[in-house]
């Protein structure tokens, strides 16, 4: 008997070691945020969980969740117990700091809590549903031993798929390019594949892009947005929208379903849904000291306008039905 309560007891700190343990960190003050949090609940059976309702980040305020994998690789040789977060919680908020001392690997969902766990953590970090323009700097940053994402934005060339679903007979696409924009060459790989004729039009920002638009609208049979803030922004996404739909030409693209919202016909985005299950992915592999390159989102949902397919009398195929705004 006492050598097989040792052997029990050898499993379970083997299992201890093997273990991950996740700290997600968002906004405290986005709704959308703090909704995002509770749906990363969806995690295999023998997962341990604790919320944490307030960490403090340097004057950011923000709210937590910290997953124990049991079967995810950990680099680190114990793992604390769950009692040890309770004790850091029941001293107070728990801050960013401490909290990260505690884990393998930080998920940083938005911008405010990307910002504050890149100045903070020193260990791995995986940044989800930041803007691009916010992004890269942030992954461009020397501090932290691994850093990588999963950009907010789909594929673009999703977005080039929907176009030719939806127009067979299109030929010109036009596509708003910044000097920093660096994901051309597959898009234009993929245009090729699609018997498109990928017109880019160069702007250095939104108010060239609006004009440069205006110049090129009469010769094209769609518009694609790409995910570059610095021209499709709140302030110029109102005028090409009006521009478009008056020369009766589709718009497709954007990072999120509020552009499609706007007037934008059709767009693929993330499936928040399914999204958890990537997040789940890379972590395991940071938590392993490998670091995977930015990638986009693996699940995508489709969002339509059908207020703007009925302007443009564009049929939606009945497949897209499920998905439409």
């Amino acid at each position: 008997m006492g050598c097989g309560l040792l052997v029990l007891i050898l499993m379970m700190l083997c299992a201890q070691a093997r273990a991950a343990a996740l700290l997600f960190v968002t906004s405290s003050d986005s709704p959308e945020h703090r909704e995002f949090l509770a749906r990363q609940r969806q995690w295999p059976a023998g997962a341990d969980m604790l919320a944490l309702e307030a960490v403090e980040a340097q004057g950011a305020r923000l709210i937590g969740l910290i997953v124990w994998l049991k079967s995810a690789p950990s680099r680190r040789k114990s793992l604390p117990p769950r009692a040890t977060i309770q004790a850091l919680i029941r001293a107070g908020s728990p801050t960013l700091a401490d909290l990260c001392q505690q884990v393998d690997v930080v998920v940083a969902v938005a911008e405010d809590a990307a910002r504050a766990a890149e100045k903070i953590c020193s260990i791995p970090l995986l940044m989800v549903l930041v803007p691009d323009a916010q992004l890269q700097p942030l992954l461009e940053q020397t501090r932290g031993p691994a850093r990588t994402a999963i950009y907010q934005e789909a594929d673009p060339i999703a977005n080039l798929r929907l176009i030719r679903e939806l127009l067979p007979n299109a030929l010109n696409v036009g596509v708003l390019v910044s000097p920093r924009q660096a994901g051309l060459p597959s898009l234009r790989t993929e245009a090729h594949r699609l018997q498109f004729k990928l017109e880019e039009i160069a702007a250095a920002n939104d108010e060239e892009a609006v004009r440069a638009l205006r110049n090129h609208i009469g010769a094209l049979d769609a518009v694609l947005l790409l995910p570059d803030l610095q021209l499709i922004n709140a302030w110029s996404l109102k005028p090409i929208l009006l521009m478009t739909i008056r020369q009766m030409v589709p718009t497709f693209g954007g990072p999120t379903a509020d552009y499609v919202r706007a007037g934008v016909l059709a767009a693929a985005v993330p499936d928040l849904d399914r999204l958890p299950a990537q997040i789940v992915a890379v972590a395991q592999r940071l938590a392993g000291g490998t670091v995977p390159t930015p990638a986009y989102s693996e699940a995508t949902r489709v969002v339509v306008n059908p207020t703007v397919a009925s302007v443009l009398s564009i049929v939606i195929p009945a497949t897209w039905n499920a998905h439409a705004q």
